[in-house]
């Protein structure tokens, strides 16, 4: 109608107005609320000024700190796990970070379905992005515990190259410099990078073993001759002479200790579902057979065949002799969950009949039991 056409014609003029104010004074209309980098974050898709942007010659304000941009992840956010530690947190919460994959190939040939160069370089950003905020929020970092993703050649890509990234950071284990011994000495290795340095322990410090139980990958780590050490470069030295590593560190509240994640043993995918005919349990590093396991299926953890197998099913002289053996991987990198992957038109996943139904509940109860 006539009023509302003309109140928003208004609304419009005034707007326009601000806009060109606003671009005239050199100020994008998105710098108020985010830097102008991150319009260009992938560095070749947006390249094209904003209109409404000031002139190249005109002035940008200077983009805001780091710990503006990415603050410190706030465990209290849901209001069930305050500062305090006398007040009994409700629950445990559990931070999911949920990344799409890099561009792909969606065109014939051998590499259809595969990341492109670009999908490649999307992926090692994604990673160094998160590598960045584990560098400015220590307690994101040490709550790191495992990643995966659906067994798309795509998001199996994208997953592997972030992961280098992701646990080439997760190596340098932070240490409190509160925790450190007043006589570690250290010496200058060379600088990682523009930010970091390395140092190396002296050889006349005494080991000694850190532990953080909130550390999920890397509980405890040990300290001794030759460890490697990393320290801001605001802080460092270049000297060849081992100095206290407290001189080194400057005003850092963290240090950071080199010890790479231990590999753990897994079965390979096809065993997915078995479980030990023993203890029931169905994490194993290796699996012991019985000599008649295509007729009875019977099947042992390493502990119970240690222990001697014992099952109802077992004939007498059965020595379960034949074993699949687990492969050693990275505990941060869990098996790619196919419950991730798209889902067809044509593939019923669950019965049709229940939704045609509206029987909600029901199919709820199943996906929750199967999920």
């Amino acid at each position: 109608n006539a009023p509302t056409t003309v109140a928003a014609a208004t609304m419009f003029r005034a707007h326009r107005a601000a806009w060109s104010t606003a671009a005239a004074a050199g100020v994008g209309c998105l710098s108020a609320c985010r830097p102008p980098s991150s319009l260009a974050w992938d560095a070749r898709r947006h390249r094209r000024p904003l209109l409404c942007e000031a002139p190249a010659a005109a002035a940008r304000p200077p983009p805001p700190p780091f710990e503006k941009l990415f603050p410190p992840f706030d465990r209290d956010w849901d209001l069930r796990h305050p500062a305090d530690d006398d007040v009994q947190p409700q629950g445990r919460t559990r931070v999911i970070l949920f990344v799409r994959h890099g561009q792909y190939e969606t065109k014939g040939g051998p590499g259809a379905g595969r990341l492109t160069e670009l999908g490649r370089e999307q992926a090692r950003m994604a990673g160094r992005h998160i590598v960045a905020r584990m560098r400015a929020d220590p307690a994101l970092k040490k709550g790191m515990l495992w990643m995966t993703s659906s067994a798309l050649d795509r998001a199996v890509e994208t997953a592997d190259i972030m992961q280098a990234e992701i646990e080439a950071e997760l190596a340098w284990v932070d240490v409190p410099v509160t925790a450190m011994p007043a006589e570690l000495k250290v010496i200058f290795s060379r600088n990682i990078d523009a930010d970091y340095a390395e140092m190396l322990v002296d050889e006349g410090c005494k080991p000694f073993v850190h532990k953080d139980p909130s550390n999920l990958l890397q509980p405890s780590v040990q300290i001794e001759a030759g460890s490697r050490i990393r320290v801001a470069i605001s802080g460092g030295s270049s000297s060849s002479s081992a100095v206290p590593l407290s001189d080194v560190v400057g005003s850092s509240k963290f240090f950071s200790v080199h010890s790479s994640l231990a590999l753990v043993k897994r079965l390979p995918e096809r065993f997915e579902g078995f479980s030990c005919d023993g203890c029931e349990t169905a994490t194993m590093e290796d699996i012991h057979w019985s000599d008649h396991a295509e007729n009875n299926s019977v099947l042992f953890c390493n502990d119970c065949f240690a222990k001697g197998p014992k099952h109802n099913k077992l004939k007498e002289g059965d020595t379960c002799s034949r074993t699949s053996h687990g492969e050693l991987q990275s505990p941060f990198r869990a098996p790619n969950d196919k419950n991730l992957n798209e889902a067809r038109p044509t593939q019923q996943i669950y019965d049709r009949r229940l939704r045609d139904k509206k029987d909600y509940g029901t199919l709820n109860s199943q996906i929750l039991k199967d999920h």
